[in-house]
């Protein structure tokens, strides 16, 4: 909302330095030509001044200087008074008394207009102003109390914590000591408990004891009885069992025997047959492989012959081109002699 209403001010200063133009554009119709570069000044000035209040918006921006504003804008009202004085002083000699004060009229008053719109500026700055500094004071009045509470809670929330932490410690203590007392008590009671059912227990377990040895020698003379019994039946049957095992055995025994022999056998056959097979194909293999080796060999020597007969050949004709050359030296170098 802040940030709109500022854009509509800005707005409206920027339409007002057109208005500004405009006015001073529609002066020129009636101002004398050496009369253009006052109206320029002032509304240079005007520009400066809306530059100063806004450094941040570009439409205002542009060469000239901020920092002169003041000094060129006084020095701009004194330069226009005096050009003000000499148009009037001028038109007064040419056209009249009348022409010269409609004259003045119409010079004063777009002067009178930027100095009002400049004092509603000012106004409303120093309004602003105003209102920024009650605002801040506020915010600092706001600020001073809200840190004043926050003390105050927190002085608060300290003395609460520390009697609370107080009070919890007691109430602790004071647990803490029935806890005590009331385990005491529970202790000392279950101490009697308990050596009254030991003693029952005791008691108990030692009729317990007695029956029990009284049966158990009872039951032992019974077990040995029926063991001795069971032992020699098993030792019977174990007898009987022996004999029939070991018959067992021995049928099993020859007849894995005969099989033993008869797989042994056929296994030797079945290996004698592939030991006459296998010699076989090695010999077949090692009489393929000589006769390879004796054809390659053949071979060989025959090559081996026409390569010797051929360099045998050879060196019979070097022989022979050798015999020839040295006769051939000879016949020269006994015609050389002779000539």
């Amino acid at each position: 909302m802040k940030n709109c209403r500022n854009i509509l001010i800005e707005k409206i200063y920027f339409l007002l330095a057109i208005l500004g133009t405009l006015s001073v554009v529609s002066l020129y119709l009636y101002i004398p030509n050496e009369n253009i570069n006052l109206s320029f000044h002032k509304y240079d000035s005007y520009i400066r001044i809306l530059c100063e209040k806004h450094p941040d918006d570009n439409q205002f921006s542009g060469s000239l200087c901020r920092s002169d504003c003041n000094s060129n804008y006084n020095k701009d009202i004194e330069r226009e008074s005096d050009k003000k004085k000499n148009i009037i002083l001028e038109n007064m000699g040419q056209n009249g008394m009348n022409k010269t004060k409609e004259h003045h009229m119409n010079l004063t008053t777009p002067l009178v207009k930027y100095e009002e719109i400049q004092n509603q500026d000012r106004e409303k700055d120093d309004q602003n102003e105003r209102q920024k500094r009650e605002r801040k004071e506020m915010e600092e009045r706001e600020e001073r109390e809200r840190n004043e509470r926050k003390k105050r809670e927190e002085h608060e929330r300290n003395e609460r914590e520390k009697q609370e932490n107080k009070e919890r410690k007691e109430r602790e203590k004071q647990e803490r000591k029935e806890r005590e007392e009331r385990e005491k008590k529970e202790r000392k009671e279950r101490e009697e408990r308990e050596k009254k059912e030991r003693k029952g227990r005791e008691e108990s377990e030692k009729k317990e004891r007695k029956k029990r040895e009284e049966s158990e020698k009872k039951e032992r003379k019974k077990r040995e009885e029926r063991e001795k019994k069971e032992c020699e039946q098993r030792e019977k049957r174990l007898k009987k069992e022996k004999q029939k095992r070991d018959k067992e055995e021995r049928k099993e025994r020859e007849r894995r025997e005969r099989q033993l022999k008869k797989e042994r056998e056929k296994q030797e056959k079945r290996e004698s047959k592939q030991r006459e097979k296998q010699e076989k194909q090695e010999r077949q293999k090692r009489e393929k492989e000589e006769r390879k080796e004796r054809k390659q060999r053949d071979k060989r020597e025959k090559k081996e012959k026409e390569e010797r007969e051929k360099r045998e050949k050879n060196e019979k004709r070097k022989k022979r081109r050798s015999v020839r050359n040295k006769k051939k030296k000879k016949r020269r170098s006994v015609r050389n002699k002779k000539k």
